[in-house]
């Protein structure tokens, strides 16, 4: 919160692009946190080997579409791998 906010008086809301990515159990809530707050989610398993508690995910795939359902309840539409690839350029 600090570095955002920091981020918003200095550029100003919403003229910067960020994301947030957290290791270990606290993944989906801080990223969940993120969109909330007008940033990016990044979930993946160099970060997270966890679906919930106890529970292995198999792969990437399992944790992104894991973010994209928590995305989509809250009316967030997650970005293709086209415009994500955009954002950096």
């Amino acid at each position: 919160m600090t570095l955002h906010q920091a981020a918003e008086r200095i550029f100003g809301a919403g003229k910067y692009n960020w994301s947030v990515l957290s290791a270990g159990w606290m993944e989906f809530p801080m990223t969940t946190t993120a969109l909330f707050l007008g940033g990016n989610a990044r979930v993946g398993m160099e970060d997270n080997l966890y679906l919930s508690k106890g529970v292995l995910c198999k792969s990437n795939a399992e944790l992104v579409e894991k973010m994209v359902r928590i995305m989509r309840e809250y009316d967030f539409e997650p970005a293709t791998p086209a415009e994500a690839g955009k954002s950096f350029n």
